[in-house]
């Protein structure tokens, strides 16, 4: 098949998380099953604007908010082409059930309900918070792929029809034993400096942690723009490593 997927970011967005992850995996295994896959997606600083990455062509254009306009344009120019479209869903959609004329596929990670109260100032949490539901009725007709029961749930409460899973996979090799963990208790946290990944709380909870275990020490592993504001409030014994490869990453999860 000739498939044409349009997302927010790719891979190489500075930008990217797992749902990026995830679409790039599940993208390059139809490379790799005969497919030909073209990731439609938002330009950033210094990207070119076409590159083949596994074999996925990706074509950027536009920026977070323009990149939806120029999906529906880059669809007018070459969409005939195409057997069918995935419509990724990260806060709001594409609308290709209005203009796409082949098949149309969903997919949507999770609901974005909490991600408009942590990120957005007021009133427009209210008003995305309001707007999903208006966004995703005209998806309840649409196969639409999820990663979780949960949200698989949260999307039949909304009156979708056909909802599958396909789990998130690992992308780790599990350890053949336990290593050799540091003296100190040390705990670790790794995931991105935004409210909504709550990293803020890890702080707290690691106070309570210090008074009963006055040796422990906190990694924190990850960047964003929470990050220095936390590092002023963070107590003793706590490091912030911001961005690290995988193999760094692998070496500290291992200690910790």
């Amino acid at each position: 098949m000739d498939i044409l997927w349009f997302n927010w970011r790719d891979i190489e967005n500075p930008s990217a998380g797992g749902a990026e992850i995830y679409t790039h995996e599940i993208a390059k295994r139809l490379v790799k099953r005969g497919n030909s896959v073209t990731l439609f997606t938002s330009a950033f600083n210094g990207c070119k604007r076409k590159s083949i990455i596994d074999g996925v062509e990706v074509v950027r254009e536009g920026g977070e908010y323009s990149v939806y306009r120029k999906a529906k344009s880059f669809y007018r120019r070459r969409g005939d082409g195409y057997d069918i479209v995935i419509d990724e869903i990260n806060t709001k959609p594409f609308d290709a059930p209005k203009f796409v004329r082949c098949k149309v596929l969903a997919l949507i990670h999770q609901l974005a309900r909490e991600f408009w109260m942590y990120e957005m100032p007021f009133p427009l949490n209210y008003l995305g918070f309001y707007l999903e539901d208006v966004w995703l009725r005209k998806y309840r007709t649409v196969p639409t792929v999820t990663v979780s029961e949960s949200t698989r749930k949260d999307l039949h409460s909304l009156g979708f029809k056909e909802v599958y899973i396909v789990y998130n996979g690992l992308n780790v090799k599990p350890l053949q034993k336990l290593p050799k963990k540091d003296e100190k208790p040390t705990i670790i946290f790794v995931g991105r400096m935004k409210k909504a990944k709550k990293p803020q709380d890890v702080l707290e909870a690691f106070k309570i942690v210090k008074d009963k275990v006055k040796d422990a020490r906190l990694w924190m592993v990850g960047d964003g723009y929470l990050r220095r504001r936390l590092q002023t409030k963070a107590c003793e014994d706590v490091t912030f490593f911001g961005y690290v490869s995988k193999e760094k990453l692998r070496e500290l999860l291992m200690r910790a």
